[in-house]
């Protein structure tokens, strides 16, 4: 597997997509290994084929299944370890210079998230 950036992580959107390649990696390998071992269709086969590739070359319209899951993880971390959660707060400031593009990726309204930080 691929070493990730050592770049430091300054902002949601930095956490989000850095999580969302491990994503993407993690699934390419469990993918290739399943299809190495079980009888897939041809049209799974060639739709994952397709998706082989680093994320970094996904269309955005791919990478959003990456970045769900990769949100899913983000929310996990403040249940597991409530310290983390000033780390969370930090990172999803609205201050931050790439809060909208974040919100872009995402396909999330600014008013939707800022019920989703009020709400936790």
């Amino acid at each position: 597997m691929k070493v990730l950036s050592r770049d430091p992580i300054d902002t949601y959107c930095d956490l989000l997509d850095r999580l969302a390649k491990l994503e993407h990696e993690q699934w390419m390998e469990w993918s290739k290994t399943l299809a190495s071992k079980e009888k897939l269709s041809q049209d799974r086969l060639e739709r994952w084929k397709k998706l082989w590739v680093p994320y970094d070359l996904l269309p955005i319209e791919d990478k959003r299944s990456d970045i769900k899951w990769a949100r899913k993880v983000l929310n996990e971390i403040p249940k597991l370890c409530p310290m983390l959660e000033n780390l969370r707060k930090m990172l999803q400031c609205h201050e931050c210079p790439y809060y909208k593009r974040c919100l872009r990726l995402l396909d999330v309204s600014e008013s939707q998230q800022k019920k989703e930080t009020t709400k936790q």
